[in-house]
């Protein structure tokens, strides 16, 4: 379903592969707080294989924990998008518009090695 790393250079890779359940979007809250604790300026790489509209259960907890979000995504100042979904690229350009200090940048798959170049720009 998902799997969310650190890595050795202090970015993170996220990896979503269907709909999270409320479990799930609360596990994941939990590890981006912890990953993202007292740390700024970090990136991510967010892959969507297989986007499936999360449960209206997953989108109370996200929508319940809104204040706990945004402070995980101030931790961030780069957020690479890898998705085959037109529209969730648009959504999510879209997105970097809306927060402050997180520039977001979608990608196609074939384009990941763009998305991780793209990252590691100043």
């Amino acid at each position: 379903m998902y799997e969310l790393s650190l890595m050795n250079d202090g970015s993170v890779v996220f990896e979503l592969n269907g709909a999270p359940d409320a479990v799930d979007m609360e596990n994941i809250l939990q590890q981006m707080s912890e990953l993202s604790e007292g740390k700024q300026g970090m990136t991510m790489l967010y892959k969507i294989s297989c986007f499936e509209i999360p449960s209206a259960s997953a989108m109370m907890v996200k929508l319940s924990d809104l204040p706990r979000w945004i402070g995980v995504m101030k931790a961030f100042k780069k957020m690479a998008i890898v998705t085959e979904k037109a529209w969730i690229r648009n959504v999510a350009e879209l997105e970097g518009f809306l927060i402050r200090g997180l520039e977001i940048k979608s990608f196609e798959f074939d384009e990941i090695h763009q998305a991780e170049a793209w990252l590691d720009e100043g």
